[in-house]
């Protein structure tokens, strides 16, 4: 049984048998341009499957500072809480993204962050009667001037001869038995200067990446996880703005890991080329300390801001 033959494409193709139809079979070649899936149709789906990939580069001042897992207390009832403050530091590396869909991406890269604390209430002395250098003189060379200094990421070891520490509290300088130097003497000077602890790590992120608004700004979300390798332990004087380097903190682990979270904006500057903000915050996931008889557990964090370039590649 036929249907009524009308004169436009689309009637023609109405007036093919159910036979026909069924067998999959026509005369008509406009039925089959109908049908079948133009060239460029066929292209834009093929191009929408593929996986597409960004590169970028950024740089990133960074505040950093940590906690720590209980409400330590000394024996002095003093916490630490009072005594150290965090750093605003400044870090920055690449990343490369793979495009899954339109609105989601995986990410991974190579960052290089820096992170510490500052140590408050300290007093450094030196001798009046020596070089301006601190690192350039010994008091004598036969006095023995090692002293442990106790943070809240650890124990920092120096044997500087040419220093003295004195701590307001009475709690975090300990002086080995060694030492020659019971008091300050007579002829050393109070220095303007604060210790820092620096704990450097090269961070390799894989995170997921959720296009959440795309208008001429993109604003996304990522989160994931980090694997951080420690490239510098240091300690160091800084005296006007110059650092003198103490020794290193004890008993810090090599690699650690972390949770990362962030709220990134993008803006495009030209075809494939794109500015990119972004606010985010790393935290470690275990206790950056090797020793675990220590009545409290140390895990720094990192609060950045982003800015840099991302292509199209």
């Amino acid at each position: 049984i036929k249907a009524v033959s009308i004169t436009s494409d689309k009637a023609s193709i109405n007036s093919i048998s159910l036979a026909e139809r069924s067998a999959g079979i026509t005369e008509h070649p406009q039925e089959i341009a109908y049908l079948l899936p133009t060239e460029s149709n066929a292209q834009d789906s093929e191009k929408s499957n593929d996986i597409r990939f960004e590169f970028g580069a950024s740089f990133q001042p960074a505040y950093s500072f940590r906690y720590y897992g209980a409400d330590y207390i000394t024996n002095e009832g003093t916490n630490y809480e009072g005594l150290e403050s965090g750093l605003i530091r400044y870090s920055g590396g690449i990343s490369l993204s793979a495009r899954l869909s339109k609105r989601i991406s995986l990410e991974t890269g190579l960052q290089y962050l820096r992170q510490g604390q500052k140590l408050n209430n300290i007093f450094v002395f030196n001798s009046s009667y020596l070089q301006e250098e601190p690192t350039g003189f010994s008091i004598s060379d036969k006095y023995v001037n090692q002293y442990q200094i106790q943070t809240s990421m650890g124990t920092i070891n120096t044997d500087n001869t040419s220093l003295y520490f004195t701590d307001s509290y009475n709690m975090r300088i300990q002086a080995s038995e060694n030492n020659m130097l019971t008091g300050v003497p007579r002829s050393f000077q109070s220095l303007d200067a604060f210790i820092v602890q620096s704990l450097d790590y090269f961070q390799v992120p894989i995170q997921i990446r959720a296009l959440i608004i795309d208008k001429s700004i993109d604003i996304s979300i990522t989160g994931g996880l980090s694997a951080l390798i420690l490239s510098n332990n240091s300690a160091n004087l800084d005296i006007n703005g110059s650092k003198y380097y103490l020794g290193e903190t004890a008993g810090i682990k090599h690699i650690n890991f972390g949770a990362n979270a962030g709220l990134g904006f993008a803006f495009e500057l030209s075809p494939g080329i794109f500015f990119q903000l972004e606010p985010r915050f790393s935290c470690y996931l275990n206790p950056i300390k090797t020793n675990k008889s220590f009545e409290y557990q140390t895990f720094p964090y990192t609060f950045t801001i982003g800015a840099g370039l991302k292509y199209d590649l």
